[in-house]
């Protein structure tokens, strides 16, 4: 009996020849398989496919920005990171402030399918890299999940921000260091833990209190 051929892995020059397939069709949502794959290189920062898809995504921006009112989720949330890698790279601050944080807090107060899937959601905040106080919230309600993956990317962010604003890390980080239950979770991933001592590190640095030597030591 002949084996069956094995799929080659999704690769970076992959991945362009089928957005480059795909730059003759007039549809956003033809895009949205591709960006699915896209979006999970993005932490690798490749940029020529985010550039040779940026070129497609900003042709379609008004239909990708329809299809965020799609009746099948998986097609909103394909939607919802194309489009705001879009918003991103071309600059519109503003805009994507103002989408991110609606999908957040209604993510926050159970009023859209968004709730369901926080690790995706998390990823894209993470990724678009706002720079304000309303984000604080989301952070601290990203804390309190404890979904691995979610405090894996809240840990990333606070430790964006710690540099420059040592007190305001340390102020969100504060319920995760008193919380066991919490510091458990962490325990229990890698990256969540390599992120969590990073940051600890680095507020002991700024901040020299003790509690925070106290998790490195552990």
């Amino acid at each position: 009996m002949p084996q069956q051929k094995q799929a080659e892995p999704e690769t970076y020059s992959s991945v362009l020849k089928n957005i480059r397939d795909l730059s003759g069709k007039k549809k956003a949502s033809a895009l949205l398989p591709v960006m699915r794959t896209m979006t999970k290189y993005l932490h690798k920062g490749d940029s020529e496919l985010i550039d040779a898809t940026l070129y497609h995504i900003l042709k379609y921006a008004e239909l990708l920005k329809a299809d965020l009112d799609s009746a099948y989720f998986a097609r909103v949330l394909s939607a919802l990171k194309a489009y705001c890698v879009a918003l991103k790279y071309a600059g519109q601050n503003d805009t994507l402030k103002s989408v991110v944080l609606q999908y957040a807090n209604e993510a926050k107060e159970g009023r859209s399918d968004m709730s369901h899937c926080l690790a995706e959601l998390f990823c894209i905040i993470r990724f678009c890299e706002l720079d304000c106080e309303e984000l604080d919230a989301i952070i601290q309600w990203g804390v309190t999940t404890s979904d691995p993956a979610v405090l894996r990317h809240c840990l990333g962010m606070l430790l964006a921000i710690a540099p420059e604003a040592p007190e305001r890390a340390a102020r969100l980080l504060h319920d995760t260091i008193t919380n066991a239950s919490t510091a458990a979770v962490i325990s229990q991933d890698t990256l969540a833990s390599v992120c969590y001592v990073k940051l600890c590190w680095a507020l002991y640095k700024a901040k020299k209190d003790a509690a925070y030597l106290r998790v490195l030591c552990r």
